[in-house]
């Protein structure tokens, strides 16, 4: 199902993927069945597609997953660009489990699995008998993981929720946007975050599995995923410096900032080194004196009032011009429909060409290799 590219550069020295059955991916031969839909359970899957597992995703009848139909549409491929992005490379096979014979299918698929991966509310799996304890006891070796809300115990656990309730509950969704009032965040981080990690708990249940030939279940919950990525900022959230707009990574530093240039485009600053900050007040051709202040709580704001005031002296072609060649942690803030066109990006082949837009191809780079998946389903 899936391909390799060779990247380009004489600076990567390209070895042989290939492993002892001599196909070069890193999954290849591991089977996993995904019932999940939306993003959680799909972006996992199709992490480890991009790592050469064949996945087999099912799908309700007759319209699929309902993620098929969430706008913006893919004219080209008649469902949405989320979903032509999510489900390259897998097979896809419609089934109603509340039909006796098509839940024996998917009983079948699931016993030649090693992976079976279900986004159900808990309960809703062991009533098709598609639940860890039902599979795992015919099948010791299978890899079996939950991705829900708020994880298959507790409270809430049978209380419906999308990516915002499990933010909210984190604490994680507070701590987003202005200070005048939280907001979303441009992407549904709970549902990447459990999806990730689920990828992660999937592969070294894998590992172990090869050291002892015993499967796992795995219990993936949202809610828990967004708490982890708070592992560096939980500890102090009650402090000033972790409010909206106020922490040393949202808005609280000069240093760590965006700024507007006179085309009202935008820059990205992340010079949190003296010396990076340094170099970077010399091509705004500020006085070095300023990084005395690098780090005062008292100075950040007239400090990012002289930052601010210089960038706009000038448009972002001009910074770009600038600051080639000097590191200096400064960055052009790219639009995401021009992205496919930045040299980086080019270079790498990070992007593909996709229903009429642009999608990430595999971020795993392994012995210099990037895996590339089919387009359609």
């Amino acid at each position: 199902m899936a391909a390799t590219m060779a990247l380009p550069g004489a600076q990567r020295r390209l070895t042989s993927m290939k492993d002892s059955a001599g196909t070069g991916l890193l999954l290849d031969g591991c089977t996993v069945v995904d019932f999940s839909m939306y993003l959680p359970g799909p972006l996992c899957s199709l992490h480890l597609a991009w790592m050469g597992a064949t996945v087999i995703h099912v799908q309700r009848p007759p319209a699929g997953d309902p993620l098929r139909r969430v706008p913006p549409l893919a004219t080209d491929l008649g469902v949405s660009h989320a979903s032509a992005s999510l489900e390259r490379g897998k097979r896809v096979v419609m089934l109603d489990l509340a039909r006796d014979d098509d839940r024996t299918h998917a009983h079948e698929l699931c016993a030649r699995a090693d992976v079976v991966i279900e986004g159900f509310r808990p309960g809703v799996a062991a009533r098709h008998g598609l639940d860890a304890d039902h599979l795992r006891t015919h099948h010791m070796r299978l890899i079996h993981c939950s991705i829900s809300c708020f994880g298959q115990d507790g409270p809430l656990a049978t209380v419906a929720g999308h990516d915002a309730n499990a933010e909210a509950l984190a604490g994680l969704l507070w701590r987003t946007g202005p200070a005048a009032r939280p907001m979303l965040p441009p992407v549904p981080v709970a549902d990447i975050a459990s999806g990730m990690l689920a990828t992660s708990a999937i592969c070294a249940a894998l590992v172990r599995r090869e050291r002892t030939g015993i499967g796992a279940t795995i219990d993936m919950s949202m809610m828990e995923a967004a708490l982890a990525l708070q592992t560096h900022t939980l500890a102090a959230a009650a402090d000033p410096l972790e409010q909206r707009e106020a922490g040393l990574l949202t808005g609280g530093l000069a240093c760590y900032n965006t700024y507007q240039c006179a085309d009202d485009s935008w820059y990205a600053v992340a010079a949190m080194e003296p010396h990076f900050f340094v170099r970077l007040l010399n091509v705004l051709d500020l006085p070095e004196s300023c990084a005395a202040s690098q780090y005062d709580p008292t100075a950040q704001h007239d400090l990012q009032r002289t930052l601010q005031q210089s960038f706009a002296k000038h448009t972002a072609d001009e910074w770009d011009a600038a600051f080639a060649g000097v590191d200096a942690c400064a960055t052009r803030i790219i639009e995401p429909s021009t992205v496919h066109d930045t040299e980086q990006v080019r270079s790498r082949g990070a992007v593909e060409p996709l229903g009429g837009g642009y999608a990430p191809t595999s971020p795993y780079v392994i012995d210099g290799v990037r895996t590339t998946l089919p387009h359609q389903p």
